[in-house]
């Protein structure tokens, strides 16, 4: 998947640095990053070797992930800070896993995740001609949920803060079945995608980023 999308390798490493300046620069003491959904750790290679990984799955595409089942949450594995990229839209209680990270996370951890968006420009007029998605009840990489810009800011915004947010493009449809609308939009720069983006995430961004810091809870938080 990286090997062949730029897209896709651009948006893991613009996640990743978002959480760059809160690292640890401590060797002795460095921070723990907990990516939930890791895939093959492309993000892994974003962040300081000194940096404590840990990568979960529900399968082992790369040899050191631990494997776990996500689709109805996960026991708790403390971290310093927390990432979870393109997944919660594939598991069936994405709010349980948004709950097993907060829980998991240091009181003044971060999380971010990323999320496509489902209500392009493009998916809105597929869907006026009658287009659907042929494969939608294949058993691999398939979309639970369809997710837009405004529910995903009121999902996320249950038990976090968004503290920033960004949006992805992906103009090549890279691993689509519309491959021919990919050769017609990177006709077009990139730039002018993201700058429609920028201007308008709910059409024309394939995706957002956000940086989410907790809320407070009333319980004590089980690292303490």
């Amino acid at each position: 998947m990286y090997v062949r999308d730029k897209y896709a390798r651009d948006r893991v490493m613009k996640s990743a640095r978002l959480l760059l300046p809160y690292l640890s620069q401590d060797d002795k003491n460095p921070s723990t990053i907990l990516d939930v959904g890791c895939f093959t750790w492309e993000a892994r290679k974003y962040f300081p070797r000194s940096v404590k990984y840990i990568g979960i799955d529900q399968k082992a595409y790369h040899k050191e992930t631990k494997v776990v089942e996500l689709n109805h949450g996960f026991e708790l594995i403390p971290c310093s800070h927390a990432i979870c990229l393109e997944t919660l839209e594939h598991l069936v209680q994405p709010g349980k896993v948004l709950e097993s990270i907060y829980r998991s996370l240091a009181d003044h951890g971060l999380l971010v995740v990323s999320v496509p968006n489902e209500v392009t420009a493009f998916h809105r007029i597929r869907c006026l001609f009658g287009i659907v998605d042929a494969d939608c009840f294949q058993d691999q990489g398939k979309h639970v949920h369809l997710p837009s810009l405004s529910q995903s800011r009121r999902f996320l915004s249950t038990q976090f803060e968004i503290v920033s947010e960004q949006y992805y493009i992906s103009p090549s449809a890279c691993k689509s079945q519309w491959l021919w609308v990919g050769k017609i939009l990177t006709l077009f720069p990139d730039w002018l995608h993201y700058w429609l983006a920028s201007r308008w995430p709910s059409l024309f961004a394939r995706g957002f980023i956000f940086l989410l810091k907790k809320k407070p809870s009333e319980s004590p938080h089980p690292n303490t």
